[in-house]
């Protein structure tokens, strides 16, 4: 069996489905089952490691991929790969969307870069990460943090100063691609044909599937609604007292508790708490487009 070594991308076709679906690239790119892996070929014939780093971009429902200082955008209706630059001021292995700031993230060695994908202008948001062997790059809605794989450590940077945090150390494999899940809160991680559901908090994981039909080197979450809207408990787009009301009813439940509501806990600590409960404070009113 030809062994090749793909990009993941997880997609979700409607807001409404519960778990969005995943996906991989090297000369192809798959959507995958995040619960059984079974995985349908929805574009093919690329250059081999041609999307190593791979994002979606929520708002303009398209795949950013690369690897270097390539980068290039594909229609994952039509597998129509169009190439954006091929010598830009950035040279990265990981790439993540920002829904909140609508700008990619880019990292490679010690460098973590922002890339506005409509000019394609990068910024240099930090230069010193603190190692050089991050691979895998994602951006959790939740905490809205980037988290950061490579050998065998997760990391957690902060998207606007850069500064890293060690999560885990030894997390029993390398980390190819990564990709966070904003229905469940966890991040999903590849490793050649090995795909994994892992805890954010703590980088503890559990196998989805060992051997599968793909080889990852990359992972992205693709959500066709990907609207973010904080403090916004119920999903209606909307910051108000039925919001409140959700977080109250839930107040003090830990998660797996009698009484947690999973939607209240707005920072993914598995605690409704004052945070969420400032969340919603600070939102108040807000409407989201």
């Amino acid at each position: 069996m030809l062994m090749l070594t793909y990009s993941f991308l997880a997609l979700a076709v409607s807001s409404a489905i519960a778990s969005p679906q995943l996906a991989t690239s090297f000369e192809s790119v798959w959507q995958i089952d995040p619960q059984t892996a079974a995985s349908t070929v929805i574009a093919d014939s690329f250059e081999p490691n041609l999307l190593s780093g791979l994002a979606f971009n929520c708002d303009d429902g398209l795949l950013y991929g690369g690897n270097n200082d390539n980068l290039h955008q594909v229609d994952p209706e039509t597998g129509v790969l169009t190439t954006l630059t091929g010598g830009g001021d950035f040279f990265f292995d990981g790439l993540a969307y920002h829904p909140i700031d609508g700008h990619l993230y880019a990292v490679g060695g010690e460098t973590l870069w922002r890339i506005d994908p409509t000019t394609l202008t990068s910024t240099v948001v930090s230069s010193t990460l603190g190692t050089s062997a991050l691979k895998a790059l994602a951006f959790s809605t939740a905490d809205e943090l980037l988290y950061a794989g490579g050998a065998n450590n997760l990391y957690s940077i902060d998207p606007t100063t850069g500064a890293t945090l060690l999560i885990n150390s030894a997390v029993g494999f390398t980390i190819e691609g990564l990709a966070y899940n904003p229905d469940d809160g966890f991040l999903y991680v590849g490793n050649n044909d090995n795909l994994y559901r892992m805890d954010p908090s703590d980088g503890s994981s559990e196998v989805i599937t060992l051997n599968g039909d793909f080889w990852i080197q990359g992972l992205a979450a693709m959500a066709m609604d990907c609207q973010v809207c904080p403090g916004d408990v119920d999903g209606d787009m909307t910051v108000d007292f039925t919001d409140l009301n959700f977080i109250l009813s839930a107040w003090g439940r830990a998660e797996s508790g009698i009484g947690f509501i999973p939607e209240a806990d707005l920072d993914g600590s598995g605690l409704i708490d004052f945070n969420d409960l400032n969340e919603v404070l600070q939102y108040w009113g807000e409407a989201c487009d």
